[in-house]
């Protein structure tokens, strides 16, 4: 979806993304919507959308859009903070990382998730790893920690 946004959307000439695609054609203007109300911008949504692809796939794309997408954002902020909320939820959840707990068994993964709800919140991605050596395994951003099978250990660190 966002290769499909990148080819449609994209500004060629300055940073962001149009609300409308390239190929209408009866525009006088394309608009670039940047402050987040009760629905957040699109390019806010990018933001966020961007950071944990990254996370995810660690493709390098998607941290190149993360850091073009904000560096538009200072001046906003400056000017009107609460118009840039969701974007800025999104650079804090990536400055503090990303956190994914990989569970080896995937019977255990209901009973991490419920572990995890009645935690302080976090975003965490739960994925099932068959692979990993332990029980558990907490990477946060692009750090992981060592395999652990105490799930209360894991869950102490994220």
């Amino acid at each position: 979806i966002t290769e499909w946004i990148e080819l449609h959307f994209s500004d060629s000439a300055a940073v962001g993304y149009f609300f409308t695609p390239a190929s209408q054609q009866d525009l006088i203007h394309r608009k670039k919507d940047w402050f987040d109300n009760a629905m957040p911008a699109g390019n806010s949504a990018l933001v966020r959308a961007h950071a944990h692809l990254y996370h995810l796939t660690g493709a390098p794309q998607h941290a190149e859009a993360f850091g073009k997408l904000t560096y538009a954002y200072p001046g906003l902020v400056r000017a009107a903070p609460a118009a840039a909320g969701h974007a800025l939820a999104a650079c804090v959840e990536n400055a503090i990382g990303i956190a994914t707990l990989k569970v080896a068994k995937k019977e255990a993964l209901h009973t991490v998730q419920q572990a995890i709800t009645n935690r302080r919140y976090r975003t965490t991605y739960l994925l099932h790893d068959p692979s990993i050596p332990g029980d558990y395994q907490l990477c946060i951003g692009t750090e992981c920690t060592s395999p652990d099978d105490s799930l209360e250990t894991v869950l102490a660190r994220l």
